[in-house]
């Protein structure tokens, strides 16, 4: 579809007089010199001048959209970086407090280990305690002192 609008764009841009036999003919060159030849130079060189001028307009227009393209590619180019920094950003926000989760998790997991051990520890002390002085107390009963 975008081929056919572009051909109506060419058709319609080429103005009629330009149009002519001569055109349809573009392989037969000396038919086309013969052609040349009945015609005066002076309307030859005006057709020539016009046919110019109407070129050096769509060469202008073609700048111009091409400038156009160029400023919104350069603007694309910008806001693709943008997208790719904050991308970034996010992707380290993530991981970040994806590590700060696991850390905090593993500060927990740590610290009930830790309250575990510290209770293990009391009654082993309490425990020994209880039979330390159980075997001072047999000792001492045993000679007799009790």
């Amino acid at each position: 579809m975008a081929g056919l609008a572009a051909k109506r764009e060419r058709e319609d841009a080429t103005p009629a007089d330009f149009a002519s036999e001569e055109d349809s003919m573009a392989h037969d060159i000396p038919v086309r010199r013969a052609m040349r030849a009945g015609r005066k130079t002076e309307p030859r060189l005006e057709k020539l001048e016009a046919f110019k001028d109407l070129a050096t307009a769509e060469f202008a227009d073609i700048k111009v959209a091409l400038a156009d393209v160029r400023g919104d590619q350069k603007a694309q180019t910008v806001t693709l970086s943008n997208i790719e920094k904050h991308l970034s950003e996010s992707r380290h926000r993530e991981r970040v407090t994806f590590e700060a989760h696991v850390d905090v998790d593993t500060a927990k997991q740590i610290d009930v280990i830790d309250a575990q051990k510290a209770k293990r520890q009391l009654w082993l002390k309490v425990a020994g305690i209880f039979t330390s002085g159980g075997i001072v107390f047999e000792i001492l009963h045993r000679i007799g002192v009790l």
